[in-house]
């Protein structure tokens, strides 16, 4: 008996994160205007890399979407750790989280 093959991926078995139920990626001009806001709060925010803030952003947005504007900003204040780049990290403050949030809203997910 020969072994079966292995399942193949095709382009239509791939699904995207829109599918999965995630706000569209931002790209460009988009992506730059986003960074900008969080970076102009603090740039101490863009931790990681931009591509942490980005997928951060887009996480923000499905518990917005799922559990409320309280949550959202509960989940912020949980995950979203400030990097002071003279002392060390730091946990994001309430009104910091409040306006990280407005930052996601305004960009990442507006329909939402």
């Amino acid at each position: 008996m020969s072994p079966s093959p292995e399942p193949s991926e095709t382009p239509e078995d791939e699904v995207s994160f829109e599918e999965l139920g995630f706000p569209p990626a931002l790209e460009g001009e988009a992506r730059a205007a986003y960074l900008a806001d969080v970076r102009d709060l603090d740039r101490g925010f863009v931790f990681p890399d931009e591509d942490s803030v980005v997928a951060r952003g887009q996480d923000v947005c499905v518990t917005l979407r799922d559990e409320g504007e309280q949550a959202a900003v509960d989940y912020i204040e949980m995950v979203w750790l400030h990097e002071d780049y003279d002392f060390g990290r730091r946990p994001t403050t309430r009104e910091e989280a409040e306006r990280l949030l407005e930052i996601v809203h305004e960009h990442v997910c507006p329909d939402w």
